[in-house]
């Protein structure tokens, strides 16, 4: 039985839209702006996949838009490599921590394999507020 109020001291971002990956295109998802948080989890939910192979990359900026680099995977909770996504990960979520000093946030999905039905959604869990209780709202 829960015991403690998460909802008040978390707020959920999509990142990624829900999607079907049929081709081999690289998928860059929208920036996540930390501003106010100091913690951050990013959630991969995978549908049904196809053939799907994919690596995830996490990106940083100080600017909105611009700027972006790779993460040091000294500033990541968990490792980039463990999130290679293949057809036999159907209905699974992956989901990897950033610790980081930059404000904005993003992950591209690197494509090498995409034909058919490949599912995938992305939601970002902003955690450790500067201030609680955070507005939640049904669907943001």
């Amino acid at each position: 039985m829960s015991k403690f109020d998460m909802q008040s001291v978390v707020k959920a971002i999509r990142f990624i839209d829900p999607f079907d990956q049929a081709n081999t295109t690289d998928l860059v998802s929208e920036e996540i702006d930390t501003d106010g948080f100091e913690s951050l989890v990013l959630l991969f939910a995978l549908g049904a996949l196809n053939d799907l192979v994919s690596t995830v990359l996490v990106e940083h900026s100080t600017v909105s838009g611009s700027g972006f680099t790779a993460v040091p995977d000294s500033q990541l909770n968990g490792l980039e490599t463990s999130l290679t996504i293949a057809g036999d990960d159907d209905n699974k979520v992956a989901q990897i921590g950033y610790h980081g000093d930059r404000q904005f946030v993003r992950a591209t999905l690197v494509v090498t394999t995409g034909s058919g039905v490949n599912l995938v959604a992305g939601i970002a869990l902003l955690g450790t507020p500067h201030r609680a209780a955070t507005t939640a709202s049904v669907f943001a």
